[in-house]
């Protein structure tokens, strides 16, 4: 198998047509299907399947698809560290960030990260855990900035713990519950959250309603889009948990806050990426960027490091992943790095 043949692949597979493929790549549609058969020759197997609609996967064309996907991007990250490491502005990077970070965090980042780095292109993909995750398991997204819920990611991937956010109960302006938001009256309406009960979300539903004596509400709408969330809970008698610096942006505009006496609700937002694929200077400069400005925004989270496959990987090591590929003779790649980064990362 060779690199021209497997990016062709991943190629078709995603754009679905040999045509959109060669136009992609800026190949002619007689290159790309030459190197599709010289692939299924390599592997002796069938990998698509030609139709009037374009081509489709076999069974086996999906299990290489796996592979195929990882082995290009690595060797497109391979080309772009060699390049950044020459301080030549360039590559690319993709992102998966919750609703949360990327209203918040997301643009004092990006005005951090492109002071250096004017040219490398970004791809930001915007959704909870389930949607962001498959994507930096494949490697499809470099890394994701998202709620650490608790489930265990196995020792796939780094988990750094960023910041915590302060939740609130979120109904719209002029609801009925305002004038008397007890427990049960909390517990009869209908709530829409973005996971269950055990999970995220719920798992801070759980906390509101603990030692009230009212069990937490049956009723629950599950919601993978914030903007829905919003729309629902502005146009509807729905509750639901967000963020509490989301309500004072113009997203949350007709939303407010339920004043309740409870104990502080927070969720914990952490950097995930692969343990086996070292971030590229820009990649790792740009977590550091978003790091650093979610702990200006939200509460700093002092706490090691979870989840962690190898005991040494700390945020220690993305810093020396960075500095280590950083541009020739560029030692302010270092000191700002080193600025942005926590402490605890730093020495």
């Amino acid at each position: 198998m060779k690199y021209h043949q497997l990016r062709a692949f991943v190629s078709a597979a995603e754009h679905g047509s040999i045509r959109a493929a060669a136009r992609a790549l800026f190949l002619s549609q007689a290159a790309v299907t030459k190197a599709l058969r010289e692939l299924e020759d390599d592997v002796g197997a069938a990998l698509v399947v030609r139709t009037a609609r374009g081509v489709q996967l076999t069974e086996d064309g999906q299990r290489l698809l796996v592979r195929a996907r990882l082995i290009v991007r690595q060797m497109q990250q391979a080309r772009e560290e060699l390049r950044q490491s020459q301080s030549i502005d360039s590559g690319s990077i993709a992102i998966g960030l919750t609703p949360a970070v990327a209203l918040t965090v997301l643009p004092v980042a990006l005005n951090t990260f492109r002071q250096r780095y004017r040219q490398v292109s970004l791809r930001l993909v915007e959704g909870i855990a389930p949607i962001v995750l498959p994507g930096v398991r494949n490697g499809t997204l470099d890394f994701a900035m998202t709620v650490q819920c608790g489930v265990s990611l196995g020792n796939d991937f780094v988990i750094e713990r960023c910041f915590r956010a302060a939740h609130a109960v979120a109904a719209r302006v002029g609801h009925p519950l305002l004038a008397d938001p007890t427990p049960a009256a909390l517990a009869a309406l209908e709530w829409v959250l973005s996971s269950r009960l055990q999970e995220g979300h719920g798992g801070l539903i759980q906390q509101l309603f603990f030692g009230t004596g009212v069990a937490p509400p049956e009723r629950i709408l599950l919601c993978e889009s914030y903007s829905a969330a919003a729309a629902l809970v502005r146009n509807t008698d729905l509750l639901s948990l967000f963020p509490e610096p989301l309500l004072a942006l113009p997203e949350c505009r007709g939303i407010t806050a339920v004043s309740i006496d409870t104990p502080a609700l927070e969720t914990e937002f952490s950097l995930v990426r692969r343990a086996d694929i070292p971030l590229t200077p820009a990649a790792a400069y740009f977590a550091a960027c978003l790091m650093r400005a979610g702990r200006e925004r939200f509460p700093s989270l002092t706490l090691p490091p979870l989840g962690i496959a190898d005991e040494s990987d700390s945020m220690a090591t993305l810093r020396a992943e960075a500095t280590t590929a950083a541009p020739k003779g560029d030692d302010a790649f270092s000191t700002e790095l080193a600025a942005l980064l926590p402490d605890s990362a730093r020495g």
